[in-house]
């Protein structure tokens, strides 16, 4: 929690030590301190470094020796205060990070919807429709249920041997594909008694 009595306190002792580092960092806890939500927010970086380096980790000196020697309870005040400044700087991180993914999936969302409406109006495939398209074919997912069947006959005629060469194991649907090649060797009529 906001230990906002203590910091103050704190702010105090460190005002009245002789080293300029406390006294530097007692200026800016009470700038800090008597501030508004809003511009609390706008220095919150500066009041950030009273705590932490530049690598978001707990200074090794939080406040001098002449400064702890006048009231030790000071330094669990500040160590707690970095703690809390941690939680909270984290927080912040994810939230930038979460903001900023949606806008990439924004943008992504808008190139792939103008990617599929320039395809369509040019007529073109890409490897993935093509690999859509020839599942859908032989699975008989067209809008000629016969298809699939004309397919698999004329397939019957001269496939003797399938060659599986870069399928992705990764790829369903490719896998299914290649399922869909290989049923027929196996299955009703198609099946031969001679090996292929």
């Amino acid at each position: 929690a906001f230990d906002y009595q203590g910091l103050l306190n704190t702010a105090d002792i460190l005002k009245s030590s002789k080293k300029i580092t406390d006294q530097n960092n007692a200026a800016l806890l009470l700038e800090f301190l008597k501030a508004d939500t809003d511009t609390r927010l706008l220095n919150f970086n500066d009041y950030k470094k009273i705590f932490l380096t530049n690598d978001d980790t707990v200074r090794a000196k939080l406040a001098t020796q002449d400064s702890i020697k006048a009231d030790a309870g000071i330094l669990d005040i500040l160590e707690k205060e970095a703690q809390r400044i941690i939680t909270l700087w984290d927080h912040v991180k994810t939230a930038k990070s979460a903001a900023l993914l949606r806008d990439l999936l924004r943008l992504c969302e808008t190139i792939l919807l103008k990617y599929e409406v320039l395809k369509r109006q040019s007529g073109a495939l890409d490897f993935d429709d093509l690999i859509i398209k020839t599942l859908e074919l032989l699975k008989g997912k067209t809008p000629n249920q016969n298809t699939a069947s004309w397919v698999h006959y004329k397939l019957d005629q001269g496939l003797w041997h399938v060659l599986i060469d870069e399928a992705q194991d990764t790829n369903p649907e490719q896998w299914q594909i290649i399922e869909a090649l290989c049923d027929d060797f196996f299955n009703g009529e198609a099946a031969h008694e001679k090996l292929r």
